[in-house]
């Protein structure tokens, strides 16, 4: 629509007339303003670079461990479960504080020593299946064969 020169000068006008934004789509009214908190805002960009780090080493293992075809799979698998258990540590601060101040006091290098805290041998048997079935399904397609066979 911006493009088309008739609609713009009309949106000028009728701008100029009504003494108001022309705006396209659903309702665009601006959010009120919201009050922030300081200490919730700090908290939050804690937990985004903690879960940024959490996913870098994520994927530095998966590369390390070479698993070709299998790593987007495990990755994807990893990352939810990493999203999952921060979610369920933030009602338990004392879980969350210690996975924090272990990434805030030693940064991204001891990320894998957090990834120990925060993953179980479970969670780590579950993305290796998942990378395992994913090198099958495309192995198995590749030669033809049936999976459900």
């Amino acid at each position: 629509m911006i493009d088309d020169r008739d609609w713009l000068e009309q949106a000028i006008a009728d701008e100029r007339e009504f003494g108001c934004d022309v705006q396209v789509g659903g309702d665009l009214s601006p959010l009120p303003r919201a009050d922030i908190d300081p200490l919730q805002l700090q908290r939050q960009l804690r937990h985004v670079r903690l879960q940024s780090a959490l996913f870098k080493e994520l994927r530095a293992i998966l590369e390390r461990s070479n698993l070709g075809a299998g790593t987007e799979a495990a990755l994807t698998l990893g990352r939810q479960i990493i999203r999952e258990r921060l979610s369920q540590a933030s009602g338990q601060h004392s879980v969350v504080g210690a996975v924090s101040n272990t990434h805030d006091a030693d940064g991204d290098a001891e990320a894998d020593q957090t990834l120990g805290v925060l993953l179980t041998a479970q969670d780590w048997q579950q993305i290796a299946q998942v990378a395992t079935r994913s090198i099958e399904a495309r192995l198995f397609h590749q030669v033809g064969l049936d999976i459900s066979a």
